[in-house]
C-alpha cells in the first residue's frame, strides 16, 4: 500500500518555502498568484499540494481551503487540454461559490495580450452549479447534486466529504472512478460539532484507515 501523510506548516514567504525543499517547476501562474496581498502566504505555503498530481488525494484542513482548491482546478484545466474535472459540494450556494471563484482566479491570472491563452468559452447554470468551459477542450462542473456524479467518468473533487449526508454514496463512486485511473481529491474541514456521524467517520477512514494508494495533506 502506497501511503505518504504531509503535515504542512506555515512557511514565511518564497524563501523560507525554498529552506523547506519546495522550489522544483515553480511555474508562471504560481509566480503570479503568490503576488496576492491577502492569500499570497497561505497559497505559498500550499503550493506542493496543489501540484501534487497523485490520482488519490485527502487533504484536511482546519479553515476553508475553497481559494487554493478553485486556483489548482483551474491551473489543471489552463495547463491540460480535454480534462473534465467535476467539484461536487454539500450544497448548492458552496458549488456557485466555487465556480465564482474559479472565475475570479481565470480574470486574475490572464491576460489578453497573452498569444498563447486559453479562452473562457462558456460558464452555464447547471441547476446546482455552474459549468465552465474553456477553448482547449477542459471544463469544470461545480454542482451540488450527488446524481450527476453517478455515471460520471472524469476526474472528480469533493469539498466538505465530512460534511456531506450522502457520503457514503460518493464513497462508491471515488473507488470506481480511482479503478478507471481516475483522478480523486476529497477536502474537508473536520465535522467537530458531530464526530461521531457517518460521514466524520468515514473521512477518518480515508485519513487513517482505508487499503486505497493515497497521499493525504494536513493542513494548519
Amino acid at each position: 500500500m502506497h501511503e505518504k501523510i504531509h503535515k504542512l506548516e506555515m512557511p514565511k514567504g518564497i524563501k523560507k518555502l525554498r529552506q523547506c525543499g519546495i522550489t522544483e517547476s515553480v511555474t508562471q501562474s504560481f509566480k503570479c498568484f503568490v503576488k496576492s496581498r491577502q492569500y499570497g502566504e497561505t497559497l505559498a505555503s500550499r503550493r506542493a499540494w496543489i501540484y501534487d498530481e497523485f490520482k488519490f488525494k485527502v487533504i484536511m484542513s482546519r479553515m476553508n481551503e475553497d481559494y487554493t482548491l478553485s486556483c489548482r482546478c483551474l491551473l489543471k484545466c489552463l495547463e491540460n487540454e480535454d480534462v473534465t474535472q467535476m467539484v461536487l459540494s454539500p450544497i448548492t450556494v458552496t458549488a456557485l461559490d466555487f465556480a465564482d471563484r474559479i472565475l475570479e482566479w481565470y480574470r486574475d491570472l490572464t491576460q489578453p495580450s497573452d498569444k498563447k491563452k486559453v479562452n473562457l468559452v462558456s460558464v452555464i447554470d447547471n441547476g446546482t452549479g455552474k459549468t465552465i468551459s474553456f477553448d482547449n477542450g477542459s471544463k469544470i462542473i461545480c454542482t451540488a447534486s450527488r446524481d450527476r456524479v453517478k455515471g460520471y467518468g472524469g476526474d472528480l473533487l469533493v469539498l466538505e466529504f465530512a460534511w456531506n449526508r450522502h457520503a457514503d454514496e460518493i464513497y462508491l463512486v471515488m473507488c470506481a472512478l480511482l479503478t478507471w485511473g481516475k483522478q480523486v481529491e476529497v477536502a474537508s474541514r473536520p465535522k467537530t460539532t458531530d464526530p461521531d456521524c457517518e460521514a466524520m467517520k468515514l473521512f477518518e477512514k480515508l485519513l487513517y484507515g482505508s487499503n486505497l494508494e493515497r497521499h493525504i495533506w494536513i493542513m494548519p
